[in-house]
């Protein structure tokens, strides 16, 4: 699916693949397989870094094309294809129209807690010079509020801390804001809410995407890619 974005994203693309287009799971032939078509098909034919899952806060700063295992982010300069790959948890598109900046970064409620973004992201940003202000923000399909409920040992170390507020209680079980909770620590670092664009997917509740909590047996992922025109 190519989403249509506002103007200020007029010099990029940003796809996200279908359950039709085939799983994109890296360790899988078929997986391989079905990411080499995709690509081809939405015309992505520039250097490719993809990043792994590892729900860490790694990200890197791309000048090579390479799958980079141990980042669950990539931002570059340069004219590269960047591919996040994902089932439920966030994908993170970013540009800057003002540095021609572009970057692709799985959120999970995990790294999120961890910094991905209150740490990671600002902190690469201010390396490669970067104001916030100018950064734009796209949040690919993924899972919401209504569908992600979190088992006792998941929610109760979320108690007292900020991220509490993102709970909702119904029907005796606690529900998760990610969606919120991404945008609350985006805005924390300076991004403009203005400048943050949802596709308004739920994983969940879409048959066009693979989602790790409707699914049995082996998780499809889909991918999501950014690349300059």
């Amino acid at each position: 699916m190519e989403f249509k974005l506002p103007d200020t994203f007029a010099k990029v693309k940003i796809f996200s693949s279908e359950v039709s287009d085939g799983p994109m799971n890296r360790l899988l032939k078929e997986g391989r397989d079905s990411f080499r078509k995709f690509l081809k098909k939405i015309g992505a034919n520039k250097p490719l870094a993809s990043g792994g899952q590892p729900r860490h806060s790694q990200i890197e700063i791309i000048k090579k094309s390479a799958f980079y295992l141990n980042a669950d982010g990539l931002l570059t300069k340069g004219d590269y294809v960047l591919a996040v790959k994902t089932a439920d948890c966030i994908p993170l598109l970013l540009y800057d129209p003002e540095t021609f900046l572009i970057g692709a970064i799985h959120v999970s409620r995990k790294n999120l807690i961890s910094g991905i973004i209150g740490k990671s992201l600002k902190n690469s940003l201010k390396k490669l010079k970067t104001n916030p202000l100018s950064v734009k923000i796209f949040l690919g399909p993924h899972i919401r509020q209504k569908n992600y409920d979190l088992k006792e040992d998941s929610y109760r170390p979320l108690l007292g801390t900020k991220w509490e507020s993102f709970l909702k209680n119904k029907n005796s079980k606690r529900y998760f804001d990610l969606t919120g909770a991404a945008i609350d620590e985006l805005e924390a670092i300076g991004i403009i809410k203005d400048n943050i664009y949802d596709s308004k997917v739920d994983t969940f509740s879409s048959d066009m995407c693979f989602s790790a909590r409707r699914s049995k047996g082996i998780v499809g992922v889909f991918a999501t890619v950014i690349f300059k025109k």
